[in-house]
């Protein structure tokens, strides 16, 4: 809960956040005593710091197996690729030193 709370109270401010969060809370309680039934939530949340991680280690392992990102079309923003073509071309020149 604290994740959701700490999202609604950043786009819509505490007292939204609160409401927000006594309501979802108070649609689970009534759920479960209705239906008899435990707590168990639809999907995992990822949140966008793990996304970003996620993503962080999948370019250093394609890094690693010195595939070119460009080729999977992978790059989500234009510095990405700009920031992957100097660092090659920087590697490309050390080596031929």
């Amino acid at each position: 809960m604290g994740q959701f709370f700490k999202k609604i109270a950043f786009r819509k401010g505490r007292h939204a956040a609160i409401s927000a969060t006594a309501r979802k809370i108070a649609v689970i309680l009534w759920n479960m005593i209705t239906k008899k039934q435990p707590y168990n939530p639809t999907n995992q949340y990822i949140f966008q710091d793990e996304k970003r991680r996620a993503i962080a280690q999948l370019r250093k392992k394609i890094a690693k197996f010195g595939i070119d990102p460009n080729d999977l079309g992978i790059f989500s923003r234009e510095k990405y690729r700009l920031a992957y073509q100097k660092k090659i071309s920087d590697n490309q020149n050390f080596s031929e030193r």
